[in-house]
């Protein structure tokens, strides 16, 4: 975990010197669409970054790394689509599905199964991991369009609550919840760019 750890920060301080580029927003959506494979890009610090980088253009920034991230998970459901659909370990995702949306201490697949594209949109909002609201609503039958969708809405308007915050009433960050480990991530690896 240390050495995961270690290698993240020496990413972080790699992507955080083009902080001041024009494109760093782009730069930003591409790592929050790469997210839903690799998992350990702090997205949301990035987005602070990247807000507190060009206050003035947080909506753009909003934007533009909600469709990033959206983007990814519309490949991860069309991935997840294929593999369901007939790939070679169909059968056996089948009957694991199965298992787990039977599961009386497995919550999450039933709340999908009831709430449906809603609960894809309230997981992109929130702070939890966006896999299981990207792959379970496929396995569902939920169409990969309707999931890049309902991600589209959910991310766009998480980074803009965050957005907003930060430009508006940066002295709220703390009390954003589920956001403050990612955000401590990036504010280390840019003390370790600037030096003491």
């Amino acid at each position: 975990m240390n050495q995961l750890r270690t290698s993240l920060r020496r990413i972080l301080r790699s992507i955080l010197q083009f902080l001041n580029r024009p494109w760093y927003p782009f730069l930003v959506a591409l790592l929050a669409g790469a997210d839903l494979f690799v998992v350990v890009i702090p997205t949301d610090g990035l987005v602070v970054s990247a807000v507190l980088a060009k206050p003035r253009r947080w909506l753009w920034g909003a934007f533009i790394i909600g469709l990033g991230s959206a983007c990814g998970g519309l490949l991860l459901s069309l991935l997840a689509q294929a593999v369901f659909d007939g790939g070679p370990a169909a059968a056996w995702l089948h009957e694991l599905v199965d298992r787990i949306l039977k599961d009386p201490d497995s919550a999450l697949p039933g709340w999908i199964e009831r709430h449906g594209l809603l609960a894809v949109v309230l997981g992109a909002v929130s702070p939890l991991p966006l896999q299981p609201f990207v792959v379970l609503p496929v396995f569902l039958g939920l169409t990969p369009q309707s999931i890049f969708g309902a991600l589209l809405i959910g991310r766009i308007l998480k980074y803009l609550l965050i957005g907003a915050v930060i430009a508006f009433v940066p002295r709220f960050l703390p009390k954003l919840k589920g956001i403050q480990d990612e955000v401590r991530e990036v504010e280390d690896s840019q003390r370790e760019i600037s030096g003491p």
